[in-house]
């Protein structure tokens, strides 16, 4: 099981306000892998090549990948993922584990097993959507929760049950990858 690490300041303050500025005129969507359930209520923008910021969000992943080796003194193989998510009034993830490897998703798919997730946080000025972790996927066992702040981004064990509350107020901008560890 990897640790649970916050990073605060993740991005040089120019970049990061760049790429925070950007965010409210993207045109989000439904997040592809979502299910059409209660499990994700979730709107994303996938990144693409044409995307008016995206050498600094090239440099954001090169930080994590990084970042993932140094720490966790692993080698990342690949990593997928990348878009932006945008969390508005009422809008959550259910309870989950990221890429679980008997999920039926993963099997029709032929999914690699992913070993580390992480979120970096674009805001902090919104109610609600904290992220909890668990201790199992069928229950509501919160053994911690995070409020993280602008500009921080976890790293966490891909296999950790984890949610995040409805957000009350304001809207909350994140950005996701999923990482596969060379074994």
């Amino acid at each position: 099981m990897y640790e649970t690490i916050i990073k605060e300041n993740f991005l040089e303050e120019q970049n990061y306000n760049i790429i925070k500025s950007s965010l409210s005129t993207l045109n989000y969507t439904m997040n592809p892998s979502a299910k059409k359930d209660e499990y994700s209520t979730l709107h994303s923008y996938t990144i693409r090549q044409d995307y008016q910021n995206i050498e600094l969000i090239n440099k954001l992943n090169d930080l994590s990948v990084d970042y993932i080796q140094k720490t966790y003194q692993v080698k990342v193989k690949f990593f997928v993922g990348n878009c932006i998510v945008k969390y508005d009034l009422g809008r959550y993830i259910g309870n989950h584990k990221d890429w679980e490897p008997t999920d039926e998703w993963v099997l029709i798919h032929k999914k690699d097993p992913v070993h580390i997730s992480s979120v970096y946080y674009f805001n902090d000025d919104y109610e609600g959507g904290d992220i909890l972790f668990h201790k199992k996927t069928d229950t509501d066992d919160c053994i911690y929760r995070i409020k993280p702040k602008a500009n921080s981004i976890i790293f966490f064990d891909s296999l950790q049950p984890h949610s995040t509350i409805p957000i009350a107020s304001g809207i909350k901008y994140s950005f996701t990858n999923f990482y596969t560890l060379e074994q």
